[in-house]
């Protein structure tokens, strides 16, 4: 299991996976956009499940006909997504 308190650039994995489904959408303002980033530069592992999760979301946007989400969808999902990713690793 990963562990989400592990803090790369001041930010704890488990904070980057709050702010993931905004980041990916394009809503974090810059600051925030520069704190993701900067965590994604030092930990190999959310760089990694950033990148399978931005790749899930350009697909389901392409296979969708309404390319708009609520940003209450993306949180759900961020929050579902978080809650398997802990209950896979025990």
């Amino acid at each position: 299991m990963p562990d989400l308190d592990r803090v790369a650039a001041g930010l704890r994995r488990r904070d980057l996976l709050t702010r993931l489904a905004d980041y990916v959408a394009g809503e974090l303002i810059a600051k925030e956009v520069e704190r993701v980033d900067a965590h994604l530069g030092g930990c190999e592992y959310c760089k990694k499940f950033g990148g399978e999760y931005g790749k899930l979301v350009e697909e389901l946007r392409g296979s969708c006909d309404s390319p708009t989400v609520d940003s209450d969808v993306w949180s759900r999902l961020a929050n579902r997504m978080e809650a398997l990713w802990e209950s896979d690793s025990e």
